[in-house]
């Protein structure tokens, strides 16, 4: 049963480098809409 928490695990770790790579491109975006 631990390798459930190992996927969990690596999603979770997956998911966050995927968001903290996208990042840039959100906050240009949501500076973008204030601004406007």
């Amino acid at each position: 049963m631990e390798w459930v928490y190992g996927i969990l695990g690596i999603a979770v770790i997956g998911a966050f480098c995927w968001s903290w790579s996208k990042m840039p491109d959100i906050l240009k975006e949501w500076t973008d809409k204030k601004d406007h």
